[in-house]
């Protein structure tokens, strides 16, 4: 599998509107190089199960323990992020007085 650079993608009619966003196009090539180091990196978790194990744990998280939130594989700081903004969601939904709606509602 090969990228596809934004500049290869471009159709004769968005050759001008493209041309006026450069920077556009060079994120594009940008990411697109990053996905396909990522695939094309030996020591990167590609492992199926990876999946399956983190839906175990899910299933036997005792009830109302559950994270928002899960990440399969590279990370990428996403869990760090998760982990900043999660006071701040709660700090949002308490202010609004909805925190009661934040999560799945455990029956007993």
């Amino acid at each position: 599998m090969q990228w596809r650079s934004s500049s290869e993608t471009d159709t004769a009619g968005d050759t001008k509107i493209a041309s006026a966003y450069p920077h556009v196009g060079g994120f594009l090539d940008g990411f697109g190089n990053q996905v396909m180091a990522a695939f094309a990196d030996e020591n990167a978790p590609t492992d199926p199960m990876i999946v399956a194990k983190i839906f175990e744990s899910l299933i036997d998280a005792p009830a109302g323990s559950r994270p928002l939130r899960t990440l399969a594989g590279l990370d990428f700081g996403v869990q760090s992020m998760n982990d900043a903004i999660d006071p701040i969601r709660k700090g949002i939904i308490g202010a609004l007085q909805i925190a009661d709606w934040d999560g799945v509602k455990v029956e007993k």
